[in-house]
């Protein structure tokens, strides 16, 4: 337990004066812990999906918040450019943006 509070302290908050996105795994965004930096252009980076409209306003999950049922393509190491996305989620976004993104660090 003691190491895992050493861990988050000083290897997550460490990261993030240096990042705008953080995430847990390597692969794709997991919408189970993943921290976005405070700022305006971050806030507003579900603005750049063609989707989000859809997405909020239909009583279906979408997983729009981690890769839209992608997981195996991305485990897999399927490039975001290669797929075809049902909609533009937030992996997609974060890959395709200049933001600074670490990823797996757990």
């Amino acid at each position: 337990m003691l190491y895992h509070l050493f861990y988050v302290f000083f290897v997550v908050f460490g990261q993030l004066a240096d990042n705008d996105v953080i995430g847990v795994r390597h692969d794709y965004i997991s919408g189970f812990f993943c921290l976005f930096r405070n700022i305006r252009p971050v806030n507003e980076l579900f603005l750049e999906s063609r989707d989000y409209q859809k997405v909020f306003s239909d009583s279906r999950y979408y997983s729009f918040d981690e890769c839209s049922f992608k997981h195996n393509l991305l485990i897999d190491k399927v490039s975001v450019y290669e797929i075809d996305w049902e909609i533009l989620s937030m992996n997609y976004l974060t890959r395709n943006s200049l933001f600074r993104v670490v990823d797996g660090l757990f």
